[in-house]
């Protein structure tokens, strides 16, 4: 059974919502102010501040909104949570995305994530891979974009030219 709360009070003027402190009667309703969400408890209903990180305090799961769909509060043993990210999903720029691992269908870059190096993985060609390809490669069995080799050979490479023109120039 789904709790009521304050915004299942039927209204016909703001001051109808006095009791749901930064709320107001909109469509009939008591609705709370924008960025704000109704957190219902055995100590009142309150309209708080919608998490816009992962770890913020909640009680509730409206709470984690503002992290996105793939979010929601995790309590612990005496009633105080925080908010996280679905089972499959990873937290990036104040929201939780779902993982999609390299050589899997994807439509933007957020949504691509290795948990070993999330940054060198891309959506290209909707598909989550390495990048930049000319310097990283999927591991065997895809969980992690690795060294290619040849951009280490490059980088070696010059840092000899580098080091044979400053010993050159000594001369």
């Amino acid at each position: 059974m789904v709790p009521k709360g304050a915004s299942d009070k039927s209204c016909s003027a703001n001051s109808d919502c006095y009791f749901l402190l930064d709320s107001r009667c909109i469509s009939g309703f008591c609705t709370c102010d924008a960025g704000l969400v109704e957190e219902i408890s055995s100590e009142g209903d309150k309209c708080v501040p919608v998490a816009v990180y992962i770890r913020e305090p909640c009680k509730t799961d409206p709470k984690c909104s503002g992290l996105g769909p793939n979010s929601h509060c995790i309590l612990d043993g005496n009633g105080q949570g925080h908010c996280e990210c679905d089972t499959n999903n990873h937290f990036l720029l104040g929201k939780c995305w779902r993982s999609i691992g390299i050589g899997e269908e994807c439509t933007s870059d957020d949504e691509c994530y290795t948990k070993h190096n999330p940054h060198r993985v891309t959506c290209q060609n909707s598909r989550c891979g390495c990048f930049p390809i000319e310097q990283y490669r999927p591991n065997d069995d895809n969980t992690a974009c690795v060294d290619s080799g040849s951009y280490s050979h490059i980088h070696q490479a010059l840092l000899t030219v580098s080091i044979f023109l400053t010993m050159y120039a000594a001369f």
